[in-house]
């Protein structure tokens, strides 16, 4: 059995729901998506994505890169949820 512990995280209704929502497009859930956050934040040693104001352009040049990172055919790919949390240990 595996040494696990419980926390809780407060945060708004609407963010939890269309993160619930987000992540189960994904094949994932809120504990699952929580838990990748936290290891890849280890792997990275700190936060796993840039932290900064919003971009002026309404976040189009986010969405670009998301949708430029999607169709590069040499990024990597998983077919399971399994698969992606064996590659972060």
């Amino acid at each position: 059995m595996s040494d696990t512990v419980k926390f809780t995280v407060s945060t708004d209704r609407a963010v939890k729901e269309q993160c619930e929502e987000l992540f189960r497009d994904l094949g994932l859930n809120l504990n699952t998506a929580i838990n990748l956050f936290l290891r890849q934040s280890l792997r990275d040693g700190g936060i796993p994505f840039d932290i900064r104001l919003a971009c002026k352009d309404g976040g189009a040049e986010s969405a670009a890169e998301m949708e430029r990172i999607a169709d590069d055919p040499s990024a990597k790919r998983y077919s399971s949820v399994e698969e992606a949390l064996k590659d972060l240990r």
